[in-house]
């Protein structure tokens, strides 16, 4: 049984993984230039600091105030920060053009199958989990391609550029610098390893209530006839609990290893900064311009680690589920929805697979 369980998940992550590429890739030329865009973009933001770095070292320590050098510096640092403005803006467009694109297709190819389901299907099928998977679902699909799309891959490119700029000002300094990525990456595993059965469970009790919530407004007057208001306010009542502790476990994990531990990272890191700046000023081989541009970097490098392990778990805990539970939809009257002798396979409550029998349409 648990084979067999096994063998299912892994058929519908590989459904998942083909559904979501599949709209990645399928308009390359609008991907390739959302990915320009987001290289440019980076380019122009990683060069300000290097600019005020020229600025220090070149004029305001050696007092040459020279007009024309610093009118020509002055142009070159605006004109680099309203082109990365400019150039994120549109790399927002493409990518968000991507994403509702994505989601609108799925979701239109996701109701159309819905309506050529044999009526076997709806006879045990929750209404309400029916709905939170064509509409709760798909929109998690479309946090899925704004989060990767827009935070993690953007904040990668970010991260790299930045540390091709600390190689071209400082070797040693960007040595010290990399010390947080492993680091970092652990507190990430660690907040994945903690967070990820709480959101999937947090996702999976949602699509329960909200199956409750549409069932019993369905089934209202027989619930009044029979007098269990008391029974399902009770069952709500539990559904909801649950669904609290689950999201506090969550919320406890985010503010113990996302901001806290990065900033306390960041700070160490820091503090190595300064004190390799430090043995340079000794060496007598020190430049203020690099400290100043490598506390900006530091500050743009560490930005971006707590909202990524955020948007990773988003993409990993939640994505993956949502997926695959329309994987599941879908191919219910195909892969999925497997008949024997008349009978019809359809996920009950608690996961597991069950078998009704009934006629189906031909």
């Amino acid at each position: 049984m648990n084979a067999d369980r096994e063998s299912l998940a892994k058929a519908d992550r590989r459904g998942a993984f083909r559904l979501l590429s599949e709209h990645i890739l399928r308009d390359r030329p609008l991907l390739a230039r959302a990915l320009l865009l987001l290289l440019l973009a980076t380019a122009a933001d990683v060069a300000g600091p290097m600019l005020i770095k020229v600025f220090i070292d070149d004029h305001l320590l050696r007092e040459d105030f020279e007009p024309r050098a610093l009118a020509l510096l002055l142009a070159a640092y605006l004109s680099t920060q309203l082109a990365a403005a400019w150039l994120r803006y549109r790399q927002t467009l493409r990518f968000s053009q991507m994403a509702l694109g994505a989601v609108l297709d799925i979701r239109e190819r996701l109701f159309a199958h819905v309506l050529r389901l044999p009526v076997a299907f709806f006879d045990r099928a929750i209404t309400g989990q029916l709905v939170s998977r064509i509409t709760n679902d798909t929109e998690a699909i479309k946090d899925l391609y704004v989060q990767f799309l827009a935070v993690v891959l953007t904040n990668l490119i970010l991260l790299v550029g930045i540390i091709v700029a600390m190689g071209l000002l400082d070797v040693r300094l960007m040595l010290i610098s990399l010390l947080l990525v492993p680091t970092v990456v652990g507190v990430i595993y660690l907040y994945q390893r903690l967070s990820g059965p709480a959101v999937s469970e947090t996702r999976q009790l949602r699509s329960d209530i909200n199956a409750s919530i549409s069932e019993s407004i369905a089934g209202m007057p027989v619930i009044q006839a029979g007098n269990q208001q008391q029974r399902f306010c009770s069952g709500f009542g539990q559904l909801n609990e649950r669904y609290y502790r689950a999201r506090m476990k969550s919320i406890r994990a985010s503010a113990l290893l996302l901001r806290p531990a990065i900033d306390l990272l960041s700070i160490l890191v820091l503090i190595g900064v300064i004190w390799g700046f430090g043995v340079q000023v000794q060496a007598g081989v020190a430049e203020v311009g690099v400290l100043y541009a490598f506390l900006n970097y530091l500050g743009r490098f560490t930005e971006p680690w707590p909202r990524s392990p955020s948007a990773s778990t988003s993409t990993s805990r939640r994505w993956w589920p949502a997926a695959a539970s329309i994987i599941c939809c879908r191919s219910m009257s195909s892969r999925g929805t497997k008949r024997r002798h008349g009978s019809v396979r359809v996920r009950s409550r608690s996961g597991g697979w069950t078998f009704i029998t009934a006629r189906t349409s031909r």
